[in-house]
């Protein structure tokens, strides 16, 4: 992979359009308990609250639009993007995981630095470094952005298995409610992500259908 710099940006129209969502009284028949999730190309599982939502087929479009047309593109090989209820009143949290195909095996680390040095100028990092996230060895970044009227708070986890990468990210708007409310669940929900086993044999790239 070339350039990640279409990859820094996929994300900012996913939280802008979700998060300045219009709030309105919390829902409260919020269900309990956690459900399996899985992208369409079967490439990764994660487990995500019962009143969370899989986005639609127009959000995921105009989510991931950037990335599938960029010249980055090509190396996309699935995505998945979800966010809590539209009615949460300390503003939505949100969910959006993309797998990349790489052109050789790289270290959790690398492939973090790589994505990093594209990073909007917009991005402050406040946190970062390596981890055990979900029993695999990860790289997070922890930052503030900046997009349009509104700060959001986020988090990226970098993994890599084979020749497959993969950016978890999740993000709530920077306000001491929101992220009291939605980064417990957020950092619950990165701890559920789990790779195909198989993507150790590094399977080919291929474009997204």
């Amino acid at each position: 992979m070339r350039s990640s710099r279409p990859l820094a940006g996929l994300w900012l129209v996913l939280l802008v359009a979700a998060l300045l969502t219009p709030a309105g009284a919390q829902s409260a028949g919020a269900q309990s308990g956690w459900k399996p999730v899985a992208d369409p190309k079967g490439l990764f599982t994660i487990r995500l609250p019962a009143d969370w939502k899989i986005a639609d087929s127009e959000l995921s479009d105009v989510v991931f639009h950037g990335l599938r047309s960029s010249a980055a593109g090509q190396y996309l090989m699935s995505t998945l993007a979800a966010h809590s209820p539209a009615q949460d009143a300390a503003g939505m949290g949100i969910l959006a995981v993309a797998a990349v195909g790489l052109p050789r095996r790289v270290a959790p680390a690398e492939f973090g630095a790589e994505f990093k040095q594209e990073a909007p100028s917009s991005w402050t990092v406040t946190q970062e470094g390596p981890a055990q996230i979900a029993g695999r060895a990860a790289y997070y970044v922890y930052f503030i952005m900046s997009a349009k009227s509104a700060t959001l708070y986020m988090v990226i986890a970098y993994f890599t298995v084979g020749q497959t990468g993969f950016l978890v990210m999740g993000g709530t708007m920077n306000d001491p409610a929101a992220i009291k409310k939605h980064f417990t669940t957020i950092s619950k929900i990165l701890e559920t992500f789990q790779p195909n086993a198989r993507l150790g044999a590094s399977l080919p790239a291929g474009p997204v259908s």
